[in-house]
């Protein structure tokens, strides 16, 4: 059976100041504190980090999410901070006057639209940290790596440029998320591309599950639409072609349709 989880990332902020995570979170990244059966929590550089249990379906889904957030401004609350749901966020030196605020993911990830590992981040701007809402789909034993690949394209196509559409304006894919980011694994793949901004609501966090559910389980019907576009690059990066596109390609039935994302996308096309 299908499940999805997640690993999304959030930052400390006090009044208008950003607020490392290190020495905030009981975890580490090499050793996450479980505080409910399969919830985790460690920090990730300077940005406090959550792990939920893989869920089936949706309610389950978005409970696993609003009982992590409650958790999380608990944490953050301890030391004086509020919770912020942004992708990117400028530091101070102090804050990030630590060793862990100086390591940048230790495994490098895969581009499915390159077929090769992506370099390692680098930015212009010392003192900026990115926050990512990875997906991980599991449940899928008889997925090939080719299967994988396929399968994240048709995620970036039509979940992630919605998304990145919609964004208010981010660094984040200066150091992470580019297109096509992914991790191969034994329970099957991690789609790293998408920010954390679909956690600001309940309905795009109900609806990025739904979104995802259904392609995996109709891929017969996503991977050809997929295929006969992955060469467009005016469609990929042009809003207004994309928008036009996306009304015929993606189906308004409920499962799919997530009005949240795709019906203000839509507005004025």
């Amino acid at each position: 059976m299908i499940t999805i989880g997640s690993d999304p990332e959030l930052f400390l902020v006090r009044g208008s100041k950003f607020i490392s995570a290190v020495g905030k979170c009981d975890g580490t990244k090499e050793k996450p504190f479980e505080w409910q059966k399969g919830f985790n929590i460690h920090n990730d550089n300077v940005a406090m980090e959550f792990n939920v249990p893989p869920a089936r379906n949706r309610e389950q889904f978005v409970t696993n999410h609003h009982q992590s957030l409650v958790y999380c401004r608990s944490i953050a609350k301890k030391f004086g901070c509020n919770l912020k749901i942004v992708g990117d966020a400028l530091f101070t030196e102090e804050e990030l006057d630590t060793p862990e605020a100086k390591v940048f993911g230790c495994d490098p990830d895969f581009n499915a639209w390159t077929l090769s590992e992506n370099p390692p981040p680098q930015s212009d701007e010392p003192l900026l940290r990115t926050a990512g809402g990875h997906i991980h789909i599991g449940g899928v034993p008889d997925f090939t790596f080719r299967d994988k690949v396929e399968l994240v394209r048709a995620l970036d196509l039509f979940v992630g440029i919605p998304l990145a559409l919609l964004e208010p304006d981010s660094r984040r894919n200066e150091l992470y998320g580019k297109p096509g980011a992914m991790r191969n694994k034994p329970y099957g793949v991690e789609w790293r591309t998408p920010s954390n901004f679909w956690l600001r609501k309940t309905s795009t966090i109900g609806g990025i599950f739904n979104m995802v559910y259904t392609i995996v389980q109709d891929m017969d019907y996503f991977i050809p639409i997929m295929r006969n576009v992955a060469d467009d690059l005016e469609l990929l990066n042009s809003p207004v072609k994309y928008k036009k596109w996306a009304q015929r390609a993606i189906r308004p039935d409920g499962s799919l349709y997530m009005g949240e994302v795709h019906g203000p996308l839509f507005q004025g096309v």
